[in-house]
Parts: structure tokens; sequence; C-alpha cells
């Protein structure tokens, strides 16, 4: 399942991402910059976006089938 989290550079959004790829998902990691030590070396796709960019948010959710959103 395709899925997108929010919060994905923090400590519990990076444990999210984590538990989804062990679990077999692919994770698009919504984050404000990108180039996390949290998230180093996953095999994830990062987008940097603000959760009130609408326009842009809608845009980096294309195709994804589930949201974990944390904040």
């Amino acid at each position: 399942m395709k899925i997108a989290v929010t919060g994905a550079s923090g400590l519990v959004g990076g444990q999210v991402v984590r538990a989804a790829l062990a679990d077999g998902h692919e994770v698009t990691a919504i984050v404000r910059s990108t180039g996390s030590a949290q998230l180093r070396g996953l095999d994830i796709r990062q987008v940097r976006v603000g959760l009130m960019d609408g326009r842009r948010m809608g845009k980096a959710l294309q195709g994804v089938e589930g949201l974990v959103h944390w904040r």
C-alpha cells in the first residue's frame, strides 16, 4: 500500500515510517525540510511541503492510498 506520513522527520513520525517500511508499504514522507537524519538511508520519497499549502499537499498525496497524520 502507498502511504504518506506527516511529521515523518520527527521521532514518532520516523518510527511510523520505519514500521510501514517493515510491513512492506511504499512511503511518502511529508516533511518541513529534507535531509533529516531520522530518514537518512531509507527507501522513501520525501516531499517538502507545509500542511497548509493545499495545492502542493494535494500534489504530494497523488496516488497515496493511506495517510498517517502526526503533528
